[in-house]
């Protein structure tokens, strides 16, 4: 006795399967709208002087206050003349998001961890083990972004 069982459709779905394959080979249309999302977190620490992650600034020394007063320059930690802020970048790429500081304020992690003599005010989302800090607003932010690659590699939409 021989019997066979055929499965119908099965083409269709290997065609699904192979397409969700080649997406999750490339996430960079994913990748590119979160590293915008990502850039824009590290600007509002910036302009708030809170770090992506919610903890408030340290607030400057008196000193500091009045050099930049006298120089007409923000009270605000961190902010001078836009050195640093503008040095931040945050690029998708095919399967991460990569972000950091350029070369023109390498300074910058002094300001992100902090010295023997001067408070740390991260203002990026980056311990000092290089791990992406996922608490408060970038734990929303991690779950948003697994949840669009996941929705990405499912259906190719970008945005849901």
């Amino acid at each position: 006795m021989d019997v066979r069982i055929t499965a119908r459709g099965l083409e269709r779905k290997i065609a699904d399967l192979e397409a969700m394959a080649r997406r999750l080979s490339d996430l960079t249309p994913v990748t590119r709208v979160f590293a915008e999302e990502l850039k824009t977190a590290v600007d509002r620490s910036f302009e708030r002087s809170v770090s992506p992650t919610g903890e408030g600034f340290a607030p400057l020394l008196p000193a500091t206050l009045a050099r930049k007063a006298r120089l007409g320059r923000s009270p605000k930690p961190l902010i001078g003349r836009g050195t640093l802020r503008n040095s931040v970048f945050a690029r998708g790429e095919t399967t991460t998001i990569r972000y950091g500081i350029g070369p023109t304020a390498q300074y910058g992690g002094y300001h992100q961890f902090g010295t023997p003599t001067l408070k740390p005010r991260p203002f990026l989302p980056v311990g000092r083990a290089g791990d992406f800090q996922a608490r408060g607003p970038m734990q929303r932010f991690l779950a948003r972004f697994k949840a669009a690659v996941t929705r990405y590699v499912k259906t190719g939409a970008v945005r849901g």
